[in-house]
């Protein structure tokens, strides 16, 4: 079973409690695959192939809470391995967060 693990306070604590995301444990491997699916998600959202709306009506409530969560470990994994990844997922948390901001200014 999969384990996300929701208790780190930044990407030194996570990696210290489950290990690097490339270490091939099972909490960072779990990390990686909603990375990669958030960051596809990101990029059918940029090219128009699917709508924010579709994607904010079935994870707008966890949208803060991904950001929050998995943003530090991105920030962590780039400089850690001098790479610039997930960028689609970093789009997809921003248009999110417009998204919500959008639907509060009209609720």
């Amino acid at each position: 079973m999969l384990h996300m693990p929701m208790d780190h306070k930044d990407y030194d604590d996570f990696v210290k409690k489950y290990g690097s995301l490339m270490s091939g444990k099972p909490e960072p491997e779990t990390v990686l695959m909603l990375l990669s699916y958030l960051d596809m998600l990101g990029i059918l959202v940029k090219k128009n192939l699917l709508s924010m709306d579709i994607v904010y009506d079935f994870y707008g409530m966890w949208a803060l809470t991904m950001e929050r969560l998995l943003m530090p470990l991105i920030e962590g994994f780039r400089k850690e391995w001098n790479v610039r990844e997930f960028v689609n997922c970093e789009y997809l948390f921003s248009e999110m967060k417009k998204r919500e901001q959008k639907g509060a200014s009209h609720g």
